[in-house]
């Protein structure tokens, strides 16, 4: 017997329908189907009660049978002895609107798949939801409120990803290392997220990533088993009471690396109870305040209001020794007055951003936010927080609410990465988690970087326009576009005077951060990479090249076929800062464009003054 009832999420959406299923005992086996079926998951049990999961995309296996399940501590695993007992399913069509992202809207479509399975050793119940978008597969655990178990401790995973062995995958280390290309075995322990799978034989590319990761530890992959096999570690314990949700695990697939660029809408659409964006967030650009002192932030917010800029930043020193726990984060050191600077900011409509060490937010979170609010602070950039461990990823959460109350947007460093959290908290605008320009990385990294790193949410990349060490200026001039964040720091080492005769500052003060659509043009993964994006009627886009020199062509016919444009094209150029050439265009336009080895090029198209229909 079926029973039917609505189910409504805290979201968008245009239909939503959920169907309670039993099942019959000694049932081995589930098919699961995508809204179109590209995606089709097949869960088994075997005769030890452990269960797997395998995928395939259009007819093609790309996932063969691997484990699932949870180890706990001091407690029986949720591993073997399971029986289905219920599986809901439920249709949802929902969409995506921010004027914080890459797209102002994107509408998005997935079937839910919750299965109940009984321990019967145990007498407990485990949950397993599978989400399965014609993209995507995504799944995530679920320990259900039960008196067999109240209080405990997930000490690993026992999910596997058992993908091709002849695929290739471009490994990370650390939270700011450089993307390596290697074989799937051995991927040693530790391998950062997301992940890109190339499986050139199929012609398709995987994107291994997660969602949802609020109050959970830091998961990495390494080889287990059989070549190609990955399974997953966790950097801490995970404590848990009564009910309990992991965060989502992703497996996007597309035919080219590219797609997958396009497809990382759906990190965000598995978030539940998403909330607005208030009006009070604003996105915008900055300049790092590099002299300590109320002048220099006066003159800095000058800068800013002369230069499309729309923050001031004071970096690490501006309330003493960060590392020491004894200053006080509320007191600046001398020859400053943040609040003098808020208040002079505001007539100029420019906010100032702190940044505060997780020492000082960890002991002094009570009196922080009150105290900046009082001053007038816009933002606040934590320093050095603990990405990894559940204790501390859980507390990075609690300080963004608490700015979210105090209405202050927030920028994380150093080793937290994205997981869709930004929908839950709008005023996370951006975090590290990159190998950023302050290391001067090379141009292969850069265009490694959409790839990978992006795919999982907005960088921090701390531009230090000009003198980027191994890139071109151009090259940098782009990356304000090949790198999404809602927040920038273009001039990341310079000072005002430094810019007097810029003609890089005309690009950083026109290029939006935020976007109404976004178009991957072209690219390969560390070779090169253009990207098209849309602001109101506008185009900007972003080309840049590893060390060979390279012709491209660039097509515009993503621009209205009904009107005519204006294009400002950014080069590089010998003996030069760069060089500007103004272009009238239209959607049938081909600009050829020659990229010096490491370089880049920028393009502007405004519609033209008098544009007409034509």
């Amino acid at each position: 017997m079926l029973k039917i009832r609505p189910s409504w999420l805290v979201a968008t959406f245009l239909f939503s329908l959920l169907i309670f299923t039993p099942f019959a005992a000694g049932k081995n086996s589930l098919q699961l189907e995508s809204p179109s079926g590209d995606h089709t998951v097949e869960l088994s049990r075997n005769n030890e009660g452990a269960l797997t999961y395998s995928v395939k995309y259009k007819k093609k296996t790309i996932i063969q049978p691997s484990r699932l399940g949870l180890t706990l501590e001091k407690h029986p695993d949720f591993d073997s002895g399971f029986n289905f007992s219920v599986l809901d399913t439920r249709d949802h069509q929902g969409t995506l609107k921010s004027r914080l992202g890459e797209r102002a809207k994107v509408d998005y479509e997935w079937k839910e798949f919750n299965l109940t399975v009984k321990q019967d050793s145990t007498d407990r119940i485990f949950k397993i939801v599978f989400r399965l978008l014609d993209e995507a597969v995504a799944f995530r655990y679920e320990v259900p409120q039960q008196t067999q178990l109240t209080e405990y401790a997930i000490s690993g995973e026992l999910t596997e990803f058992a993908l091709s062995p002849h695929a290739v995958a471009f490994t990370e280390y650390g939270h700011e290392g450089e993307y390596v290309p290697q074989p799937m075995a051995p991927i040693r322990r530790g391998c950062w997220m997301p992940l890109l799978v190339q499986n050139k034989e199929e012609g398709l590319s995987h994107a291994i990533l997660q969602a949802d990761a609020e109050d959970y530890a830091r998961r990495f992959l390494y080889s287990k088993g059989s070549v190609g096999t990955l399974a997953v570690s966790l950097a801490s314990k995970v404590k848990a009471k009564g009910s309990y949700k992991t965060p989502w695990h992703i497996v996007v697939t597309a035919n080219s690396d590219s797609k997958l660029i396009e497809l990382n809408y759906i990190r965000d659409a598995l978030i539940d109870n998403r909330l607005p964006e208030p009006n009070w967030i604003v996105p915008g650009k900055a300049i790092r305040i590099t002299d300590l002192t109320t002048k220099a932030g006066i003159e800095g917010i000058d800068f800013a209001a002369a230069n499309g800029l729309q923050f001031v930043e004071y970096d690490a020193g501006w309330y003493g020794d960060q590392k020491n726990p004894k200053h006080d984060a509320t007191t600046c050191i001398r020859n400053l007055s943040v609040e003098d600077v808020c208040k002079y900011g505001k007539t100029k409509g420019i906010g100032v951003i702190l940044y505060v060490n997780k020492i000082h937010l960890r002991h002094q979170h009570d009196k922080i936010f009150p105290t900046y609010k009082k001053w007038g602070v816009a933002g606040l950039k934590f320093g050095f927080v603990d990405g990894k461990t559940q204790e501390g990823i859980t507390e990075t959460h609690k300080w963004v609410r608490l700015a979210l109350e105090n209405e202050m947007i927030v920028d994380i460093h150093d080793n937290y990465r994205p997981s869709g959290m930004t929908q839950r908290y709008p005023n996370l605008l951006t975090q590290e988690g990159i190998r950023g320009n302050e290391w001067r990385p090379t141009s292969r990294h850069n265009t490694t970087m959409p790839f990978t790193r992006f795919i999982a949410g907005a960088g921090d990349y701390t531009f230090c326009y000009p003198g980027g060490g191994k890139t071109t200026n151009v090259h940098q001039l782009a990356l304000t576009v090949v790198c999404f964040s809602p927040l920038q720091f273009p001039y990341w080492y310079g000072r005002p005077k430094d810019y007097t005769n810029s003609l890089g500052k005309d690009w950083f003060k026109i290029v939006p951060v935020t976007w109404d659509d976004t178009k991957v043009l072209f690219g390969e993964v560390g070779e090169y990479y253009a990207i098209a994006r849309k602001k109101g009627n506008d185009w900007f886009v972003g080309g840049i090249t590893n060390e060979f020199k390279r012709t491209f062509d660039f097509s515009l016919k993503f621009l209205d076929p009904k009107k005519s444009y204006q294009a400002t094209v950014f080069r590089d150029t010998e003996g030069k800062e760069l060089e500007k050439e103004n272009l009238s265009v239209s959607s049938k336009s081909i600009l050829r464009e020659h990229l010096k080895a490491n370089g880049g090029v920028t393009i502007v198209i405004k519609q033209a003054p008098s544009s007409q229909r034509l």
